[in-house]
């Protein structure tokens, strides 16, 4: 009879102890993602500046092998020339230290095909996908 006290007793004592919310990489798990829906997009210019449509535009995460473009990824999202590489729908897809992303566009007129590297990560303690480093524009010569 006194051992199963002295166990109640340390049960209680353990649930009633106060304990720091746990942190994953900074982050508190009860923590909450605001509504921000964030897009990582790079833009296609020519030597010019001027705008450049592009086709066969991909974005593979080169440490698993698969496209991160969004389902709707398209031209002129904001202004003409920018592409969506990837957004918060494709989240899952990346690392929170970041993983290299390789995009690749051809120029529609030219028919010249470029590549550029960015680091992508799950950033914002999972909530929205970040940019660590890469160019923020591609020029066609």
């Amino acid at each position: 009879m006194t051992k199963r006290i002295a166990v109640l007793l340390l049960i209680i004592f353990c649930l009633s102890c106060h304990k720091n919310p746990k942190q994953v990489s900074n982050c508190r798990i009860d923590s909450v993602c605001t509504a921000l829906f964030a897009t990582v997009g790079i833009h296609f210019t020519d030597k010019h500046g001027n705008a450049v449509s592009v086709k066969n535009l991909s974005a593979v995460n080169q440490r698993t092998q698969v496209s991160v473009l969004p389902a709707q990824a398209s031209a002129g999202i904001s202004q003409p020339g920018y592409y969506a590489v990837t957004d918060d729908s494709r989240i899952k897809l990346f690392s929170a230290d970041g993983d290299d992303v390789l995009i690749s566009a051809t120029d529609s007129l030219t028919n010249q095909t470029k590549t550029t590297t960015f680091k992508i990560a799950s950033g914002d303690c999972g909530c929205h996908v970040t940019k660590l480093s890469g160019e923020d524009k591609v020029v066609f010569d």
